[in-house]
């Protein structure tokens, strides 16, 4: 599927609804998100690209600790003008690999809410040293 220039939020799951999107790409939606997630219920994106849109690509909120499940599964990320993945809030959210990149305020907010979540490691700058004669 593929969700384009909506006015605000390409899909949204709120209150106690699922949602499964699969092979879906969200991108440049208005001034929303490409996937807002407020939900106490399970979501399941798998093999998603979302990209361009407005605010953060994929924003999960919850308003008490425990509610609600969040998986990402080989999703890609990039080039929201916000964070790609913002997390807010208690429920569960995994991350099961993917790409984050490319997104204006960072990659993701939230990373210690994320399981499954590891940094790509910093590279060294290779100094080299000049000896005088």
């Amino acid at each position: 599927c593929l969700v384009s220039e909506c006015a605000d939020n390409g899909a949204s799951a709120l209150d106690e609804s699922r949602l499964s999107l699969q092979g879906c790409t969200m991108e440049a939606n208005g001034w929303g998100h490409g996937v807002h997630l407020a939900s106490a219920g399970v979501c399941v994106l798998g093999e998603c690209s979302v990209r361009g849109n407005g605010r953060n690509g994929v924003v999960v909120m919850s308003s008490k600790a425990g509610e609600g499940v969040v998986v990402l599964r080989g999703c890609s990320m990039a080039g929201d003008l916000a964070y790609g993945l913002a997390v807010h809030g208690g429920c569960t959210v995994r991350w099961e690999g993917g790409e984050l990149s490319g997104n204006r305020m960072g990659d993701c907010q939230g990373k210690r809410l994320v399981q499954g979540w590891e940094e790509a490691p910093k590279r060294k700058k290779k100094t080299v040293s000049r000896r005088m004669l």
